[in-house]
């Protein structure tokens, strides 16, 4: 009886484990082509904002605020719609802005506006470049400077949303940063195509670079569908106006 109940095993139950076995390792196998595959066609699909909007503050407020009422468990709270707001002209930007009067961005919080006249690029810019920040604007690493502390800015977007204008972007076009306490301007002097394991390795010196520069990245080339992409496109700016935090 007990040789009987063997065989059946050798011959019914030993392949059917065999069989999901081999199918779990199947699974485990394509399952990171699956999900790149999902991710690409939910960019290239999807019509409606990233429901991650209503959750990011803003503190970036030149001009008047627009504000919003969100659906939240506490109706009589008002959030501030992470939207790009457009600036009143300020009649001068000060030569410098004491460190106390600035209300420096928790993380996820917007800050500024980046533009550039001569690519149309105008995008909302928060403190911290997480894949939820990078689905609603431009996020600015946060081992990077402010504007105005004349050392790096590092700041990193899409190549297929926010940052895509950066592939018209030539040496000598403008770079604007508006903030709270005021607008820098900033002069391209470099565009360059790095190995992303290059730009790793880089990463240190580009921040210990002893004055101000807006440090711009994106993935590259910009014609591909985003897998895979082992190069990154760098933009580097130098400062030319703006108040110093002193």
């Amino acid at each position: 009886m007990r040789y009987k109940l063997l065989r059946i095993m050798a011959y019914f139950v030993m392949p059917f484990l065999y069989m999901l076995l081999g199918y779990t390792l199947i699974y485990i196998a394509v399952l990171p082509a699956i999900t790149s595959i999902s991710s690409v066609m939910k960019v290239l699909t999807t019509a409606d904002e990233p429901e991650i909007r209503q959750n990011i503050k803003t503190i970036y407020s030149p001009g008047e605020k627009e504000t919003v009422s969100l659906q939240k468990s506490n109706p009589q709270e008002e959030v501030i719609e992470p939207r790009i707001i457009t600036p009143e002209k300020q009649e001068k930007t000060p030569e410098q802005v004491s460190i106390a009067e600035l209300q420096f961005p928790d993380l996820g919080m917007q800050y500024a506006v980046l533009s550039c006249d001569q690519i149309q690029l105008e995008v909302p810019v928060y403190w911290g470049d997480s894949k939820e920040i990078l689905e609603v604007g431009v996020g600015q690493y946060v081992g990077s400077f402010l504007p105005g502390f004349k050392r790096s800015i590092l700041i990193s977007g899409h190549n297929n949303s926010y940052f895509n204008p950066l592939q018209f972007i030539e040496t000598g076009d403008i770079l604007v940063c508006d903030t709270n306490y005021g607008q820098y301007e900033y002069a391209v002097t470099t565009v360059t195509v790095m190995k992303a394991k290059d730009a790793a390795a880089s990463l240190d010196g580009m921040l210990s670079i002893k004055k101000e520069k807006l440090i711009l990245y994106t993935c590259y080339p910009f014609d591909t569908l985003p897998v895979n992409k082992e190069n990154r496109l760098f933009v580097f700016a130098d400062k030319i106006s703006g108040p110093e935090v002193q």
